[in-house]
């Protein structure tokens, strides 16, 4: 059972536009069609760039989102895809376009292709992050780390909590 104090929303522009955010960032999920977020990203942060570093589960929701560019083609995407940037920018329209530039895993052996812009034009972002976290046992979480930071049980009633609690 999930304890709402367990997932605080952040300012997103503690993970936007800022040159001193933590790398080593892990898309590890990618959900389509969670009404009203037509796009949700879960990741797999470090506090720290250390080696034993806690890892935290950080969500971005995007809200009326016009277009993504998600150019996922012959890339393999475990054990996630490895956030190298974040940005943010405002259009004379209104909307936002934010950025990740990752790096993955090439399948067709093109290092050429290893990074990858992805781009989401949207009205609005916002950021939730878990307030319990796990050491990694190796390098990168295993799915049992993953799932202790937060379980699909846990993130379906996170999402039931905050569609009745809009704040």
């Amino acid at each position: 059972m999930l304890k709402l104090e367990s997932i605080i929303e952040i300012p997103k522009t503690d993970f936007f536009d800022q040159d001193d955010m933590p790398l080593n960032a892990v898309i590890t999920s990618i959900h389509w069609g969670l009404i009203p977020y037509g796009l949700v990203l879960a990741l797999d942060v470090p506090e720290t760039e250390s080696p034993n570093s806690p890892h935290y589960r950080l969500f971005i929701m995007f809200e009326n989102i016009i277009k993504y560019e998600l150019p996922l083609c012959g890339v393999d995407t475990l054990p996630g895809l490895f956030v190298d940037f974040f940005e943010s920018e405002l259009e004379t329209n209104g909307k936002t376009i934010y950025s990740f530039v990752i790096m993955t895993n090439v399948i067709n052996g093109n290092f050429s292709e290893m990074l990858k812009t992805m781009q989401v034009y949207a009205t609005n972002a916002r950021c939730f992050r878990t307030t319990r976290s796990v050491v990694p046992a190796e390098r990168w979480l295993s799915y049992r780390e993953t799932m202790e930071l937060l379980s699909d049980e846990e993130f379906k009633e996170f999402l039931d909590n905050l569609d009745n609690n809009p704040q």
